[in-house]
């Protein structure tokens, strides 16, 4: 699929060249979003998995970003059950937008933006999902990705406490430590306030 200059891709078992599209999307996960936040062998089974769909950005043929999401039933979300709020009955269908990683060469071409907006509209119109969460990093104070959730209409909810704590192979850029001590600012969006 085009989306404007850039090539999106959903991966699947399929793919041509999946081996060397998974290597390339792993170098940026490891640079941007933590090393082995993902293995070879997760992209491959969400690969396989129905509602779960990891997404490759190109540029002039060149993989240049991720986006991956899923979707899931509210009492299986694990970004939830370490929710003190509840947004939705726990058999409602919830998307999770849980990373984009784009080259830092291409920040600020509005390729982010593009691609959550598109997954945005993809789960609440194709998976018809009642909310979607994004656990959002936080680091040293900071939540980098706040502005561009704020422009595409996610409201900031609550803070989760350690939310990536139970992945012991993360090496988290942000603490530095091999069991993550960062939080996270959950953000939300539900159906109505999509469709106003």
């Amino acid at each position: 699929m085009q989306m404007n200059e850039f090539e999106i891709e959903r991966l699947l078992l399929c793919s041509t060249g999946l081996d060397e599209k998974i290597e390339k999307a792993l170098e940026l996960c490891d640079l941007l979003l933590g090393k082995k936040l993902y293995t070879k062998q997760d992209i491959k089974e969400i690969c396989t998995l129905p509602h779960y769909y990891f997404f490759v950005i190109k540029y002039n043929e060149i993989l240049i970003g991720i986006f991956f999401c899923y979707v899931e039933k509210a009492s299986t979300v694990e970004y939830l059950k370490k929710s003190k709020n509840k947004y939705v009955a726990k058999d409602a269908k919830v998307g999770v937008a849980r990373s984009i990683a784009i080259d830092t060469k291409f920040h600020r071409t509005g390729i982010s933006v593009q691609m959550l907006n598109f997954c945005t509209k993809f789960l609440f119109e194709e998976e018809r999902v009642a909310i979607i969460i994004v656990p959002a990093w936080i680091h040293d104070n900071i939540i980098p990705s706040a502005r561009l959730l704020e422009k595409c209409k996610y409201k900031k909810c609550e803070l989760l406490e350690k939310p990536w704590s139970d992945n012991k192979d993360l090496e988290c850029p942000g603490c530095g430590k091999s069991v993550c001590e960062c939080n996270a600012a959950l953000y939300v969006m539900n159906r109505s306030e999509y469709y106003r």
